[in-house]
């Protein structure tokens, strides 16, 4: 049985079908490769991505190996940039002898650390990988280097009901994009600003109901004045949303989280069918009195201008996920999570406002994340207003 399964992980790791040779000789020829024969860290970024959205589809998982180069740079610029530059092609020239032609290798980060994807490999295999690119790094560099070179291993997925709302160490690294360039980073510093400026101003706006509300609750019902709730912000990171108190301090979640896990799964009860989905349970038996104007409103949701202000939340983004519904997610859903801070408004709030189905509310919050601009985000504001006047899809 052991000649068995060696065999068969020998079988796998040679195996390299036509259309693999196509893609990867196309790669190849269209993408940027420097000296080491490495891509450029854009390139090879834009590969990882594509990556990870094919097995976002297929569901043929793939593993990630990151080489930090670091010290290896930092022992051998001793002698001058020659024999480091002559130490980086003795190890490249390892990488690439000890990985297949389909595997895919270039600077994760440049100068630092070399990524090598191997496409459609599980982690029973990565084993194998793992000695082979061992084998290969003391075979060429010797004991006494290798101990500068450090190799970080990452599988995708993640074993299934392994998040629980916190993201493992290892998802941010199937997410490159969320870092962003020199004009995202632009776009997230002036979109910072926006929101520090835009969450002062609501708040300042908004006073005389910060101090009517309160009141209101606290005539109507016991309890606290404000609800708050851990939710799962940008890179999976968790973090305390503030709500006016809509509920019942008796009110269990047992009931919204049956409800959510049958949305996000397509399976909603026969009320939400009637709905065409809608994330909120209508007629919620646990909403105070004063809590249904709240919620009709959406005025229960002024306090999170203080999770804006402290940077957990942006002004337009997606709805912040709730943990017990991110092990629910699909593979695709997960980018929610990575590609953008969570928003008070979005183009879900706007032109879904809880009438529409869990994946096209996904669709829509990558659509902006991906393809939104400072133009968009303003838009949405100006949106919002209308939204909430119309009260449509409000509950």
């Amino acid at each position: 049985m052991r000649n068995t399964k060696s065999g068969n992980l020998a079988s796998q790791l040679s195996t390299l079908t036509a259309s693999d040779k196509k893609r990867s000789k196309s790669s190849e020829s269209t993408k940027t490769v420097d000296k080491y024969g490495l891509y450029d860290e854009n390139t090879f970024k834009s590969l990882l991505s594509a990556e990870r959205k094919r097995t976002e589809r297929t569901s043929r998982s793939f593993v990630l190996s990151l080489v930090d180069v670091r010290g290896l740079w930092d022992e051998f610029g001793k002698d001058g940039i020659g024999r480091s530059a002559e130490m980086m092609d003795t190890l490249v020239e390892a990488l690439h002898r000890r990985s297949r032609d389909i595997d895919i290798k270039g600077w994760y980060r440049q100068d630092k650390l070399i990524g090598i994807i191997y496409p459609e490999t599980d982690k029973g295999i990565q084993p194998v990988l793992e000695g082979k690119l061992k084998d290969a790094l003391v075979e060429t560099i010797g004991d006494h280097f290798h101990s500068h070179v450090g190799v970080t291993w990452y599988g995708f997925p993640n074993e299934p009901g392994s998040w629980d709302g916190h993201a493992s160490k290892e998802a941010p690294a199937f997410y490159p994009e969320a870092a962003g360039g020199a004009g995202t980073s632009l776009r997230a510093v002036l979109t910072r600003v926006l929101d520090i400026v835009g969450s002062l101003t609501g708040i300042i706006a908004f006073f005389p109901l910060f101090v009517v509300i309160p009141l209101l609750i606290k005539l109507t019902s016991k309890g606290p004045v404000f609800f708050r709730q851990q939710r799962v912000g940008a890179g999976g990171k968790r973090f305390t949303l503030m709500k006016f108190r809509s509920m019942r301090i008796s009110a269990k979640e047992n009931m919204h989280k049956e409800f959510v896990k049958n949305f996000i799964r397509g399976e909603s009860s026969e009320e939400a069918q009637e709905k065409k989905g809608v994330y909120k349970i209508t007629d919620d038996p646990r909403v105070t009195l004063i809590g249904k104007l709240l919620r009709k409103t959406s005025l229960d949701e002024l306090p999170q201008f203080f999770n804006v202000l402290r940077g957990d939340m942006s002004l337009v983004g997606p709805r912040p996920a709730i943990p017990y519904e991110v092990d629910e997610y699909r593979l695709w859903h997960r980018r929610r999570l990575f590609e953008g801070k969570p928003g008070i408004t979005g183009r879900w709030q706007v032109e879904g406002r809880s009438s529409a189905s869990f994946d096209e509310m996904v669709r829509m919050d990558l659509q902006y994340l991906e393809r939104g601009n400072l133009w968009s985000y303003i838009k949405f504001i100006i949106k919002t207003p209308l939204a909430l006047l119309t009260m449509r899809g409000a509950y």
